[in-house]
């Protein structure tokens, strides 16, 4: 982020710019208008909205209609931190939300495997 765009950014919106990065970081996946209106004490969506719109003015993030979702990161930025937090939720996982099933043996798949009946 150049300067000028740092200065050009209000308080709240440094804030809210920070809060879409840490979901994208920990989550995976940017906040909705309605988690950032809660954790900013917003009344409506609309206020959420209207600072998603001026960061977007302001180039830092690109809005996506038809989603709830839909706020990228401008540059690859994004990319980067989706990558990070795919790796680390595939890494910590803890067993006891794996569930056990039992073990089966499945051998070459073809028509003898299909149709016991062909199997010599």
């Amino acid at each position: 982020m150049s300067t000028d765009t740092a200065q050009a950014l209000t308080a709240r919106q440094g804030e809210i710019l920070e809060f879409i990065r840490h979901a994208l970081a920990t989550r995976g996946a940017p906040p909705t208008r309605e988690e950032i209106a809660r954790a900013f004490g917003f009344r409506s969506l609309n206020a959420s909205e209207q600072h998603l719109q001026a960061l977007q003015r302001k180039g830092l993030i690109e809005l996506l209609a038809g989603t709830s979702r839909g706020i990228r990161l401008r540059g690859g930025s994004q990319d980067a931190i989706g990558a990070a937090a795919r790796i680390e939720s595939a890494v910590h996982i803890a067993a006891s939300n794996i569930r056990r099933f039992p073990t089966t043996a499945i051998g070459p798949m073809g028509s003898s495997t299909l149709h016991p009946s062909t199997v010599a």
